[in-house]
């Protein structure tokens, strides 16, 4: 997300980060002292000039390729640097919700 998130919570804190970035990700990790949740809603169906493919033909390698990176690699990544975190709450979550 490109901007803030107008919810608030005591208990919440946001971070914006580019998360298929793992340097970024690595550095927000190191920044956080203690976590008990780690909740990772990111996901494109498509863009401006895509649409998501109704078919097989429609698949392109390219577009394809983006997709993962935006979808899946970034789950990736926060469970590599958050894990160890998360280990040391007594009651850890980790979510994703993806397209």
């Amino acid at each position: 997300r490109r901007t803030k998130s107008d919810y608030e919570h005591s208990a919440l804190i946001w971070h914006q980060v580019d998360v298929t970035d793992e340097t970024q990700v690595k550095n927000l990790s190191q920044a956080v002292n203690s976590i008990d949740w780690v909740i990772n809603c990111v996901g494109m169906l498509h863009t401006p000039n895509k649409g998501p493919e109704k078919n097989l033909r429609m698949v392109e390698p390219d577009f394809f390729l983006q997709n993962i990176a935006v979808n899946t690699l970034p789950s990736m990544l926060l469970a590599k640097y958050f894990t160890p975190l998360l280990k040391c709450s007594g009651a850890p979550k980790f979510a994703v919700v993806s397209a």
